[in-house]
């Protein structure tokens, strides 16, 4: 590992490219009218799973260990750093210092070729000595990819996997485009579902948990003929599906982000009823954007959390709180008034505004 690589562990900018090996969408035009949102009954949510305990399945007479992450996990939820959320473009150890520097109990982690199996003990240690702990990866698998680097990232995935398990990352995420341009919901259903699960397979083989993410500004979805998957109580029902028959039961959960439960027009108890510790998987906090409603909120343009008090950041963290989340907090504010700080300061502006939400 090259102590001066850039860092590699930014979730990349959503596209507005349908998922799957089929042409991107072209954006209806003005004189269209958005087909409905498909009507569905409401699923009722299963009560949280009982601890698993897992075994390994790594191969060779001295096999890694899972980490300790689906039966062991231990509150509380922790505030964690992802440079490319806020704007930073730093080294993987210039990462570790910064946030150690600033107070945050944790990082994104980086995958291959930034990390390789062999890089594992020395990085265990350099995290160990700055009292740090990997929150989680971005997904490597292009799902939406042609079948061809689709099934390229798929064969990789196995090595970014083994490097989570033996780095204790357990977590990580990508988030679904809420619509389609050629695909009604059934059939976008169905083929997430057959990209994902495999996917799911691999990760749960390694003790890592994936979360989905749903968009919720409606200005993104009105782009599509086809509305999809855009509230978390249907995200849920594509978690149930995408999760393998033998992984645990909170292998496939949510990415649960502030900023699109309200601007879905989910409410408290949207989330009391229907989430648990085991199935949020990931948490996104920030806030929306001033002199607009929550339908004219863009998805790609946010603020940090409690920036603006348009989204209810009390109601939000009791929430947490009250599941006994346990998992990591991530700033993801798309504020591009954060590139012209230092990353010193970027840093010391995201940990006080996390910091701010979470004494609501």
């Amino acid at each position: 590992m090259s102590s001066s690589a850039p860092f590699a562990g930014a979730k990349p900018s959503p596209p507005t490219c349908p998922a799957g090996p089929i042409p991107p969408p072209t954006p209806p035009s003005p004189a269209s009218t958005p087909m409905p949102a498909p009507v569905r009954t409401a699923s009722t949510r299963p009560p949280a799973p009982s601890p698993v305990t897992r075994t390994s399945t790594s191969p060779g007479p001295n096999p890694i260990p899972d980490p300790p992450s689906f039966a062991t996990r231990t509150p509380p939820m922790y505030i964690n750093l992802n440079p490319g959320d806020v704007g930073i473009d730093v080294t993987f150890d210039q990462l570790i210092a910064l946030a150690a520097r600033h107070g945050f109990q944790g990082i994104e982690m980086p995958g291959p070729p930034t990390i390789t199996e062999a890089d594992c003990p020395a990085v265990t240690d350099k995290m160990k000595a700055a009292g740090l702990r990997f929150g989680a990866f971005a997904l490597p698998v292009e799902f939406r990819a042609e079948p061809a680097q689709y099934q390229q990232d798929l064969a990789a995935l196995p090595e970014c996997a083994a490097v989570a398990q033996a780095l204790g990352c357990t977590r990580t995420y990508t988030y679904i485009v809420p619509g389609h341009n050629q695909l009604d919901h059934a059939a976008n259903f169905d083929h997430h579902v057959k990209s994902l699960r495999p996917i799911a397979a691999v990760l749960a083989d390694h003790g890592v948990r994936l979360a989905l993410e749903f968009i919720g500004p409606k200005t993104l979805r009105d782009l599509f003929k086809h509305p999809f998957i855009h509230t978390m109580t249907d995200m849920l029902d594509l978690c149930d599906a995408v999760r393998p028959d033998a992984a645990p039961p909170d292998s496939v959960g949510v990415l649960l982000d502030a900023y699109h439960w309200w601007t879905s027009a989910a409410t408290e108890d949207d989330l009391l009823t229907n989430l648990n510790n085991d199935n949020i998987v990931y948490v996104h906090v920030n806030d929306g954007v001033a002199g607009r409603t929550r339908d004219q909120q863009m998805d790609l343009e946010r603020t940090l959390p409690c920036a603006t008090g348009l989204i209810d950041a009390a109601t939000f963290v009791r929430a947490l709180r009250t599941l006994n989340y346990d998992g990591p907090i991530t700033a993801e504010p798309f504020d591009g008034s954060l590139a012209a700080l230092t990353p010193d300061q970027t840093a010391e502006r995201t940990i006080a505004a996390i910091r701010k939400m979470l004494d609501q």
